[in-house]
């Protein structure tokens, strides 16, 4: 796998890495690692890296997909960065689905914060000021 994942025990995050093509058949055992990852942990804060992904979020299977998977995972606050006009324009649309699918689920959605750097993204996840 392309994609790297890890817990950052230092800053009590979770670090998600995406490189090249997003697939259908690949999301869930990605989301097996994750959910995985976040076992036994206080917080699920992940800084998700979009900087070397390719623009299959423009698939709209794909971005349902990564809705039904991030479900498991029940994130409590999200930063992304390394992210183009469009793959923001996308995550917004995935993240808007995601609240009208939570109304209806009673579920909650992540908090989110669109950073420019991981020095930002991890004073954000940390509740220091930025």
């Amino acid at each position: 796998m392309k994609h790297k994942v890890w817990f950052d025990s230092k800053n009590g995050i979770l670090r998600e890495e995406f490189h090249g093509p997003i697939t259908l058949d690949m999301l869930p055992g990605y989301f097996d690692k994750v959910v995985e990852l976040f076992k036994d942990k206080q917080h699920r804060y992940s800084l998700i890296d979009l900087a070397h992904a390719d623009d299959s979020l423009s698939d709209k299977k794909i971005r349902k997909e990564l809705l039904e998977q991030a479900k498991r995972v029940m994130y409590q606050k999200v930063a992304y960065i390394g992210m183009k006009p469009f793959q923001r324009m996308l995550v917004r649309a995935v993240l808007a689905s995601g609240k009208v699918l939570a109304r209806d689920l009673s579920a909650q959605m992540p908090e989110v914060k669109f950073c420019k750097t991981i020095e930002e993204a991890v004073e954000w996840l940390k509740g220091e000021k930025v």
